[in-house]
Formats: C-alpha cells, sequence, structure tokens
C-alpha cells in the first residue's frame, strides 16, 4: 500500500495542535457581546437623562422665587403665597394691629393686672396684649394679656429712673395715633413713651409700608422711620 504524504502548510500560517484563535468567535459569544455592549449604551444614556433633569431641576429651583412655590393640581399650574409673601405680610398686619379703642381697653386691662399705675408700652401680638407699666412706688413690670385682655400674667417688679415726658392715660393713645396715621396710613402696632432725641410719643403703624413715628409732646411729628 502507498502511504499518503498530506499536503504542507500554507507558508503564510504556522500550524499550531489545538490553537484557535485565528478562527472566528461562536455565534453565542457574539450575541452575548452584542448585548452586553447595548445593556452598557443604555446605562449610558440614563445616566446622561438623570443629569439633564437634575440640571433643569435645580436650574428651576435657583430661578424660582424664594417667595412663591408652584403647585400643580388637576393639570393646571396655581401659585401659593409662602408665608414670606406680601400676601402673608399682610395677614400677618392684620393680626398685629389694633384700632384705637382695642388699645385703650388693653391699657385699661394691663394697668389693672399691674395694680395700678401708668402705661409705658404697649404692643399687639399675634396672641393678644405686650404691655409695661410703671407702678406708682416707682417700679415697672411687665404684662402680657390673651387676645380677650384675660389671663393677664405680671413679670418681676424691676426698678426704672428713666424720665418720660408724655401720657398714654385718658385721651393720650388716642391723640398720639391719630397724629401718626395722618403721617401715614395703616394700622397701629405699638405705642410707647420715649425720651429719645426730643421724643414723648413712638408710634409703630403698619399697612402699605412699616413706619415708625416719633411725636413730640405737643403730638408733633418730629421723625418718621420707614421700612
Amino acid at each position: 500500500m502507498t502511504e499518503m504524504t498530506p499536503p504542507p502548510p500554507p507558508a503564510n500560517s504556522t500550524a499550531v495542535p489545538g490553537d484557535r484563535s485565528h478562527q472566528d468567535p461562536p455565534a453565542w459569544r457574539r450575541r452575548r457581546t452584542a448585548i452586553t455592549g447595548g445593556i452598557a449604551a443604555a446605562s449610558l444614556g440614563l445616566v446622561a437623562l438623570t443629569a439633564g433633569v437634575t440640571a433643569v431641576t435645580v436650574d428651576a429651583l435657583e430661578d424660582d422665587d424664594d417667595r412663591i412655590s408652584t403647585v400643580q393640581t388637576g393639570g393646571a399650574l396655581t401659585s401659593e403665597a409662602s408665608p414670606g409673601s406680601s400676601d402673608g405680610s399682610q395677614a400677618n398686619n392684620a393680626s398685629e394691629t389694633a384700632t384705637v379703642e382695642q388699645f385703650e381697653s388693653a391699657r385699661d386691662a394691663a394697668v389693672d393686672a399691674a395694680g395700678g399705675g401708668t402705661l409705658v408700652e404697649l404692643e399687639r401680638t399675634r396672641d393678644g396684649w405686650s404691655a409695661e407699666v410703671l407702678r406708682q412706688d416707682g417700679s415697672e413690670v411687665d404684662v402680657r394679656l390673651g387676645a380677650d385682655l384675660g389671663d393677664a400674667v405680671v413679670g418681676i417688679p424691676e426698678r426704672s429712673n428713666d424720665v418720660r415726658v408724655g401720657s398714654l392715660d385718658g385721651d393720650g393713645i388716642a391723640r398720639a395715633i391719630e397724629a401718626a396715621l395722618s403721617e401715614v396710613g395703616g394700622r397701629a402696632h405699638e405705642i410707647a413713651l420715649t425720651d429719645d432725641d426730643g421724643g414723648a410719643y413712638q408710634v409703630d403703624i403698619r399697612g402699605e409700608v412699616r413706619a415708625d413715628i416719633v411725636l413730640d409732646a405737643q403730638y408733633a411729628v418730629i421723625e418718621v422711620d420707614l421700612d
């Protein structure tokens, strides 16, 4: 029998037993590579989309007015005023101001709670009234009243050497508040006796603007400080 001699390998390749590196990868490996690449691309796209949404949100928050919040209800956008907005300020002004008659009633209740004396300062607060009363023995006490002028709380007496010219007894409150309101519109928030710079009365008015008005002993306006 004649032996068959295998043909020699091509000159440009070297055959190594068991080596399949020169062969194309199987189809299942190509499919897995393609799927993995697609997932990576999708993940990158999701990251980019998230970054875009975050950027838009940050820009929107930075551009938004701190006092206004936008709320979506039923597909429509509406704006709500925050507590720091002008609407909120007007509501606070209304709850922290009072009429002349209310100030006079609060004065009488504070003086009675202190055991007599004369009113030095009276402020309308959200919860009621805050007052300072100069008692007949020369001491001053803080008095707090509820909105209905009840539930009086009297502080510890303290000596006072302040010299005051004006008086909030009788029609003193009415004349001081009316003089202040003739300068700016609004309602009274606080009234006090003062001895600063020749003044006798200081009235805090709140309305379209806030104003501290200083009056002399004859209720003439000598200083207006607008806020």
